[in-house]
């Protein structure tokens, strides 16, 4: 007798277990381009700034970086795939989670329910997280793949996605990425691959307590 799992928010029964299901409907749903060219199109060098973040941070440090040492996040301006826009400085103030993701990405598939549980349960706090699908398409349509990840996963914080013809996802380290930054638009963390959701959730909190405001003496650092 088969004993079939039921897997989060998906929605699915599966007799292999969660992890298996999750590769499986990474691969059906999309599968990355096998196109050579590597190029930008269309004013991409902010979600390049903020990729290059990841090489100014200690992903093997316990803990987030210590404020002293925290950099600025570059300026960032999304295009979110419902239409608008979301920009980073409009935010100053709250904790964010900045998470690339691709729907061919199992680990996306696996993290994705944790950050909407704790944009939920955090987001009265100051918390917030912004998705950004890094799925390759040549048009402004937004790909099959992007649309049912989010459908599926039932996704309600903002989502946006790069330009058609955008490489970001081969200038990056891996998948997913998260960035997290700190009230004061600092980047006080980088997660490559699949967040665990205690170590995210202490990282995430311990922000939260830290003060918004610069305090008396200290130079105010500008984004």
């Amino acid at each position: 007798m088969l004993l079939y799992f039921q897997c989060g928010s998906v929605g699915l029964l599966s007799p292999y277990g969660c992890q298996d299901l999750y590769w499986a409907e990474a691969m059906r749903l999309t599968k990355p381009s096998t196109s050579s060219q590597i190029f930008l199109y269309g004013g991409l060098a902010v979600l390049i700034a903020a990729a290059l973040v990841v090489a100014f941070v200690g992903r093997g440090r316990a803990g987030v970086t210590p404020a002293a040492q925290r950099k600025p996040m570059p300026p960032l301006m999304l295009e979110l795939i419902h239409g608008g826009a979301w920009r980073l400085a409009d935010h100053r103030g709250q904790v964010i989670a900045i998470n690339y993701w691709a729907s061919w990405c199992a680990p996306c598939w696996e993290e994705t329910p944790m950050l909407a549980r704790l944009s939920h349960e955090l987001g009265g706090s100051g918390f917030e997280v912004v998705g950004v699908a890094v799925d390759e398409h040549a048009s402004m349509e937004i790909p099959q793949g992007v649309t049912q990840f989010i459908d599926r996963l039932h996704v309600t914080y903002p989502m946006a996605i790069t330009a058609p013809m955008s490489q970001l996802a081969y200038g990056m380290d891996g998948l997913p990425t998260t960035i997290l930054v700190d009230r004061r638009g600092r980047v006080a963390r980088t997660f490559v691959g699949a967040l665990r959701e205690s170590q995210f959730r202490a990282d995430v909190e311990s922000l939260l307590r830290e003060s918004p405001t610069v305090q008396a003496g200290a130079s105010p650092q500008r984004q």
